[in-house]
């Protein structure tokens, strides 16, 4: 939604974007602003305030209920700082459970309903069941960074057949692309709950590379030209959303497509192969070609 702003001679000056802006006195106000991102961001942290105004209470003591001790930082490190760590885990439950993140402002009616939503299976509940999702995916992090690091002390005391400390840091880079600082402003629920199998799926891998290096360096190659092809467009600047929707999309294919290449096991959450990427690619291209 954008209003159109014309000039006193009723030529086009520019466009404004209604949106939501919660103040410093805890209050929200419709406002304009000059940019379309701006105004999501804004409008997603003014619906957490509207929100939490039907909720006071209860949002006071879930900021304090889900703080996870100070000894838990290794949970986190290297993506936050304690205090960013929940403050972000605030939001990103708030913004589940009050569905805010598309900064779209609800109707009335829409509004009303998923308040009594909430104030019917309580807002406590839920929100700790995400918290225990979020703790789940990082507990798989630092096992798989623990993993890796114990690799790469064991390659530099005494090489190992298959493994170099330069694919100790690729595996660990590759942990930091699934979850990077911050991650937690960046994606939603549904982008978290496949990321313990993507990260279970590195530890496997690694250990059958140190079992079979040259069988490990076959599948990378089909890999490959994936991931170059992702990391070309990725380092483009001024994509719009819907070219970074694709590119997103194209990121799971890629890391269900490790799945099937290096952890069988694990099973994928779709069906994936060379052909549906290849697929999935000439669709992306077209887009961002346009761009």
């Amino acid at each position: 939604q954008r209003i159109t702003i014309k000039d006193k001679d009723g030529k086009l000056a520019g466009f404004a974007y209604p949106g939501l802006k919660a103040e410093e006195d805890g209050s929200v106000s419709l406002r304009l602003f000059a940019e379309a991102g701006e105004r999501q961001e804004q409008t997603v942290a003014g619906l957490r305030a509207l929100y939490c105004l039907q909720f006071t209470r209860q949002c006071k003591a879930l900021a304090k209920d889900l703080l996870l001790p100070r000894a838990s930082w290794p949970f986190y490190q290297g993506i936050a700082s304690h205090e960013e760590f929940h403050e972000d885990l605030f939001c990103f439950v708030l913004d589940e459970i009050f569905h805010c993140r598309a900064g779209l402002i609800p109707e009335q009616k829409e509004f009303a309903e998923i308040v009594q939503e909430v104030a019917n299976q309580g807002l406590h509940g839920p929100a700790m069941q995400i918290r225990q999702q979020v703790v789940d995916v990082l507990q798989e992090r630092r096992a798989v960074l623990d993993f890796i690091g114990g690799i790469e002390q064991s390659c530099r005391k005494m090489p190992r057949l298959g493994v170099t400390p330069a694919d100790c840091r690729h595996f660990r880079q590759e942990v930091a692309v699934l979850l990077p600082p911050r991650f937690l402003q960046k994606m939603g629920l549904g982008d978290i709950q496949h990321i313990p199998r993507f990260l279970k799926a590195i530890r496997i891998r690694l250990e059958r590379k140190m079992q079979n290096p040259g069988k490990d360096a076959e599948k990378a190659a089909q890999l490959a030209v994936y991931q170059e092809r992702l990391k070309h467009f990725r380092e483009k600047d001024s994509l719009s959303a819907e070219q970074l929707e694709l590119l997103r999309e194209f990121a799971l294919m890629i890391e269900e497509f490790k799945v099937s290449l290096f952890a069988q096991e694990l099973k994928t959450a779709f069906p994936i192969s060379a052909k549906r990427l290849d697929k999935m690619w000439s669709e992306t291209k077209k887009s961002l070609d346009n761009f």
